[in-house]
């Protein structure tokens, strides 16, 4: 059992870390892409990179969506265990109340879960979308130096 848990463990610390250096490359490239075009005019051949600057901020706030909602589902479980073993007198007035108590809790933490993975999905997908349309922008804005 001690294995497993360990295994859990280490899953949830290199998902966090995975999510905190996603929201670092992606604050990076922002401020890459910002440098890249200072003292630019807007011209439509930047498109591509807007957009990707737009994926990476969303996967940014989807990132710290996701580090939210791993917060709230370690106070919920911390919560659902202190109502089973009864430390919190509100839901001692009988074992039905104790047990619907949890069950609400139990269900907040499975909604909380799926949000978490939509988040964490969301993140990544938005992070390689935007490393694929800042591709693009470059090879089209090297393009256009080799005509002119």
């Amino acid at each position: 059992m001690t294995e497993q848990l360990e295994i859990k463990k280490e899953h949830r610390t290199q998902t966090q870390k995975l999510v905190y250096y996603l929201i670092a490359l992606c604050v990076t490239a922002i401020g890459f892409s910002v440098t890249q075009t200072t003292g630019q005019k807007l011209m439509i051949s930047q498109i591509p990179l807007r957009f990707a600057v737009t994926c990476w901020a969303f996967s940014v706030f989807f990132g710290l969506r996701f580090l939210n909602h791993n917060l709230n589902i370690f106070y919920d479980n911390n919560l659902y265990f202190d109502i089973l073993k009864g430390h919190i007198p509100e839901f001692n007035r009988s074992t039905s109340h104790q047990h619907y108590a949890a069950e609400l809790v139990l269900e907040k933490i499975n909604k909380a879960i799926k949000k978490h993975q939509y988040h964490q999905f969301t993140q990544e997908l938005l992070f390689y979308v935007g490393i694929v349309a800042f591709l693009i922008w470059h090879v089209l804005n090297m393009y256009s130096k080799t005509i002119c």
